[in-house]
């Protein structure tokens, strides 16, 4: 094992948050003022002062297939980097929630997709307009674990809720796995798909239930 720390290299804190790797295999390290590019051998470090960065509070980033980096933060915005230009967003302009990214994933037509703590499942894109996927963050009936996962994930329902189905799709909404329950619980088994968001939906005699997922 190789540790990086302020001690020992040019990493710019030791309290880091996230990290996405590009096609170039540089590690881009997050922490919650400035962004960190590391090539292998030097860290080239962006804040606010040097960058369109906001000035801290930076707590998400993933990588699309351009190799754009998105940041989002915790006053809600979301900072795009291309390379060369910084633009930044604040989805309170389309009436969208605010809150703290939790993770961030781009989907197949081009959609950022991010995760928020307490309020579910957000898509932006630059060129439309956001929409978002809810969850139901306050009923406790239906209860997923664990999650984050990487193999089977249990589905229970508190009595006397029952579950009598559930599907797994992904973040554009395609249907990937569907499991009737017999028994009123049970599990899915996700070691087959790659890492990202995902929302479960469950359908129990009290009603449809939609948590998301993440798989790592």
């Amino acid at each position: 094992m190789t540790s990086y720390h302020t001690g020992n290299s040019g990493i710019p804190s030791n309290n880091i948050y996230n990290i996405a790797i590009d096609v170039d295999n540089s590690k881009w390290v997050l922490s919650v003022s400035n962004l960190a590019k590391f090539d292998g051998t030097n860290f080239t470090t962006y804040t606010a002062s040097n960058s369109g960065l906001p000035a801290m509070y930076l707590n998400a980033i993933t990588i699309d297939p351009n190799g754009s980096k998105w940041i989002g933060a915790m006053d809600g915005s979301i900072t795009k980097f291309d390379g060369t230009n910084w633009n930044s967003f604040q989805l309170s302009d389309s009436g969208e929630v605010l809150g703290e990214y939790t993770s961030m994933a781009v989907g197949a037509n081009g959609s950022l997709w991010a995760t928020l703590r307490g309020y579910g499942l957000i898509e932006f894109n630059e060129n439309g307009i956001p929409g978002a996927i809810p969850e139901n963050p306050d009923d406790s009936r239906v209860v997923v674990y664990p999650n984050p996962a990487n193999s089977d994930v249990f589905i229970e329902c508190k009595s006397p809720c029952k579950i009598t189905s559930a599907e797994l799709l992904d973040i554009q909404g395609n249907v990937l796995k569907y499991q009737c329950f017999d028994a009123g619980s049970g599990s899915i088994d996700i070691r087959d798909l790659p890492g990202g968001v995902y929302i479960l939906g469950v359908q129990t005699n009290k009603g449809f239930f939609r948590k998301k997922l993440i798989k790592y």
